[in-house]
């Protein structure tokens, strides 16, 4: 079974191509792998970026967590730029 940020990685590609869509060090992404989550500051725009639900990338904080429509998977990583883009402009 996979983590959330195994997920998350699996979309990008790899742990580096996910760093750079979130302008965040490698070993920030290692980190996350290491230890099963992402941290809260960056799980909207993870879940923004590649369509994994956030109770997956940081069951800690949003475990029971449910949304009333499921996440649509993304069509491509462009589409998943451009939600980044979205929550980042307003402000998370």
């Amino acid at each position: 079974m996979f983590t959330g940020i195994q997920k998350a990685i699996h979309v990008t590609n790899t742990k580096i191509a996910l760093s750079r869509e979130l302008d965040l060090s490698p070993s920030c992404i290692l980190g996350w792998v290491q230890s099963g989550a992402v941290g809260i500051k960056y799980v909207l725009r993870v879940e923004a970026l590649t369509g994994v639900p956030r109770h997956e990338l940081c069951p800690r904080y949003y475990e029971g967590y449910t949304r009333d429509e499921p996440i649509a998977p993304l069509a491509s990583l462009d589409e998943g730029r451009k939600a980044l883009k979205d929550l980042v402009d307003a402000g998370y």
